[in-house]
């Protein structure tokens, strides 16, 4: 475990205490704060919007105002430097800017989705003194073409011809259990896809598999000797690369478009310049399977899979001998906290039950999650008075009441070396785990209170919260740990990037367990329309409360309550987007909401500006009628526009005949050809909700 040490001013900028000067006194708030190495710590507000794949985000306006120095002179301490870097504290500027914003694109609830954070930076420092500004954010967009989503299938499954067999037996059991799987093998994607190399075209195959299929769920059948595992850069020494299957799972940009993770074409990937927003797309898992004895294994762990009691077993120990405090237990304590309806029974240094046997006796009980906090390797997690080794998993005779495994720890994920810990978790016979969750590599905290902030112990805690927040397949709650992270990281430098690339999920994504007790999470079938029917899951027995708010909003506001099974109309008093979240027994607000919807009730306006009642030769207007008529001796203009803020579509027909269509907001068809007769000119105007709109012309045509 790699530390980092802040650096930080004498009067640290945190929740809710005052920085006094002159008998004035300044209280500064905020649940996040900037952690970089030679900067100082500062609160700053994240504002996240979740936007439907079809919107297209226009313009994000942050209004500054009121920009004023507290007056108070902040004396920089004596501060520890950075183990990596040995930077000293800068006094430029910082931030360097009020506000900034990353778009993403990711799945949420299995449905692809735009994610805008916006990064509010109400305080900045320079040479000791501290600016605040007040920042009022406002977003403009429109709606791009829908595409109808297509429910093929739910899995894919991406094997070997070695494992084919296996693979097979996989899909079958999971078509039965009502999970639509389909199986392709490495040797046809070679063949139908292209690609500068294997892992390249596996990643353009999972594209066309979501455009085609809807695929949600990708496993990878295989371990890194027999299905490619990508290899990333990092921007640092210590590891300078890094294998990652986020790889296959961050299939576009931010603005929809495919992510090469390559974007300068120079052959080295995941550069920081490189275009990709780090978001899975899909929720992705690897079974570390090398041969068929691996395969079967492994398909049996999931075949007879039994939910293990709901609790949690935290192993926390000291990380760092020169801190005040003992990292790993003072992390899981704060994870814990956030977990308020789970039973978790920790092991710590601390209480002198961090070991090996102590730790097998739990796991062998039952436990839904086993967490670790510790220094690692490949072969095992250690700590100053004990170890969770390779050998240790002959302890392990839980059966098939398996536990997922989180292990914060260097090292003990890296399948694409040797057989590490992580796999023989998964592939110990007679217990073990159903899903493991671990570094490639070294990984990186900060030290002190500071570990839950950012680094692996941020990522720690977001895997956690994921949970809490509803999710509950394996593989949806790893997708949300990283969408968490990095929704919350506002500047990504090269440890944080590091971070999210270098943890792996080993198992199957579809993996589904309860979700927690007293939480719930709601979802819509169809999000656009005139009445959007929302629906809550939970694991509870009283009523559940609607939430919802307007995108660009930051304020829940409440919609109404339901009895179980939950079931709410919404219809709010304006059209737009809206994001919604369900309440029960006083949980907390997500992030962003569960669901969202378009909600649309009102059809398109229609204007047609030309032609005018009269008498046109070529399109020239010779004579104006009184009469609802116009009389057109060849080509005429019929030309106008519809206003409507979710317009998808507009037709003109010729009694029933289609002439034009367009998606754009104005129309201008010039009608041309031998027509005689009298027509009725219909404009008729679709928005995304299927309102319409229609208006009509008699023109005549002599010719």
């Amino acid at each position: 475990m790699k530390k980092l040490l802040l650096l930080i001013i004498t009067i640290m900028l945190i929740l809710n205490i005052q920085i006094k000067s002159e008998g004035n006194s300044v209280k500064i708030e905020g649940k996040n704060f900037l952690y970089i190495p030679g900067y100082p710590i500062l609160p700053y507000e994240i504002k996240t919007y979740v936007f439907d794949e079809c919107v297209k985000i226009e313009k994000i306006e942050v209004k500054i105002k009121n920009i004023e120095n507290i007056k108070t002179k902040i004396k920089i301490a004596p501060y520890p430097r950075s183990i990596q870097n040995g930077k000293e504290i800068k006094h430029e500027e910082w931030p360097d800017k009020w506000y900034d914003y990353r778009l993403n694109m990711g799945i949420l609830n299995g449905k692809r989705v735009k994610l805008l954070s916006v990064y509010l930076y109400p305080y900045r420092y320079k040479d000791g003194k501290i600016f605040h500004a007040q920042l009022n954010v406002s977003i403009s967009y429109t709606i791009e073409k829908i595409e109808k989503e297509s429910l093929n299938y739910d899995l894919l499954i991406i094997t070997p011809s070695s494992l084919y067999q296996q693979a097979s037996q996989l899909s079958n059991f999971k078509n039965l259990h009502g999970i639509k799987t389909k199986v392709t093998t490495l040797e046809s994607i070679r063949i139908k896809e292209n690609g500068r190399d294997d892992a390249e075209k596996i990643k353009y195959y999972i594209k066309d598999g979501i455009k085609k299929d809807g695929i949600k769920y990708v496993l990878l059948f295989g371990d890194a000797d027999v299905l490619p595992v990508r290899y990333v850069k990092t921007g640092i020494d210590e590891p300078s690369t890094v294998p990652t299957d986020l790889y296959y799972a961050d299939i576009y940009k931010g603005d929809g478009s495919f992510s090469s993770w390559d974007d300068n074409n120079n052959g080295i990937y995941g550069e920081k310049d490189d275009g990709m927003d780090l978001m899975p797309d899909v929720y992705l898992g690897r079974l570390p399977a090398s041969n068929a004895n691996d395969a079967n294994i492994l398909i049996n762990k999931i075949k007879y899979f039994e939910i293990p009691p709901q609790r949690a077993i935290f192993i926390g120990t000291g990380l760092f001998s020169d801190t005040d405090i003992s990292e790993g237990e003072y992390l899981k304590d704060y994870i814990a906290n956030s977990l308020p309806k789970i039973k978790i029974d920790k092991l710590y240094e601390s209480n002198g039950l961090a070991k090996a046997n102590e730790i097998a006796k739990e796991i062998n009980r039952g436990t839904m999650f086993v967490n670790f906090a510790s220094h690692g390797n490949p072969s095992y997690i250690g700590w100053s008075t004990g170890s969770w080794t390779i050998n240790d998993l002959n302890l392990l005779h839980n059966d098939y009441r398996l536990p997922i495994v989180f292990a914060m720890s260097c090292l003990t994920n890296s399948f694409d070396t040797t057989d590490c810990l992580g796999e023989e978790f998964l592939l110990h016979q007679g217990g073990g785990a159903i899903a493991y969750v671990g570094s490639t590599r070294v990984a990186y905290v900060y030290v002190g209170s500071a570990i839950k902030s950012s680094l692996s112990g941020y990522l720690d805690f977001a895997f956690f919260r994921s949970y809490y927040d509803g999710y509950n397949t394996t593989g949806s709650i790893f997708d949300g740990a990283i969408e968490y992270y990095l929704l919350h990281s506002s500047f990504r430098n090269s440890l944080d990037r590091l971070t999210v690339m270098e943890f792996n999920l080993l198992g199957d994504p579809t993996i589904a367990i309860p979700m927690l007790p007293n939480t719930s999470r709601v979802y819509v079938k169809e999000n656009i329309g005139n009445k959007i029917d929302v629906y809550a899951i939970a694991n509870y027995e009283g009523k559940a409360q609607l939430y919802y708010r307007k995108q660009g909003g930051y304020k829940w506001k409440y919609y109404g309550e339901s009895e179980k099974p939950y079931h709410w109309i919404f219809t709010p008093t304006q059209e737009g987007v809206y994001e919604l979240c369900s309440i029960v027994d006083g949980e907390e607000f997500p992030l962003h909401g569960d669901a969202y919807c378009i909600y649309d009730a009102t059809p398109p306006k229609i204007e047609i500006e030309a032609p005018e009642n009269g008498l046109y030769i070529l399109n020239h207007k010779i004579l104006s009628f009184n009469n609802n008529i116009t009389i057109s001796i060849g080509k005429i203009e019929i030309k106008g526009k519809a206003t409507d803020e979710f317009l998808k579509r507009i037709d003109i027909f010729a009694d029933d005949e289609k002439i034009y269509s367009t998606s754009s907001s104005n129309f201008d068809f010039e009608w041309k050809g031998i027509k005689i007769g009298i027509y009725d000119i219909r404009v008729v105007a679709y928005d995304i909700a299927d309102n319409t709109a229609e208006k009509t012309v008699k023109i005549a045509r002599l010719t």
